[in-house]
């Protein structure tokens, strides 16, 4: 079985089926319920299968020293307000 085929097929199937999405939706946030129904109605994959799925909550190395730094790269100032802040700073460290 190939996982992310048959998570595509689901969603195929839930965009055209309106009785389908209606009664997939009913489980909100409740994943297991959602995959016990969607196995059900013969899609063959498991919670963990789903679960590889999603993003990971971790930040990266680069992500933690910007925020750990306080990094100044990415901030855009409104016009003519705290401009002054970020040349005193200087350029990001790094």
């Amino acid at each position: 079985m190939d996982l992310r085929a048959e998570i595509a097929r689901l969603g195929k199937d839930l965009a055209s089926d309106e009785n389908l999405k209606a009664e997939f939706l009913g489980f909100g946030t409740n994943a297991e319920a959602a995959v016990a129904f969607a196995n059900s109605k013969g899609y063959s994959f498991g919670i963990e299968d789903v679960k590889s799925l999603l993003p990971g909550n971790e930040l990266s190395d680069s992500q933690l020293e910007r925020v750990a730094g306080g990094s100044l790269d990415k901030c855009r100032f409104p016009r003519g307000r705290d401009q002054g802040l970020a040349r005193r700073m200087g350029p990001p460290r790094g």
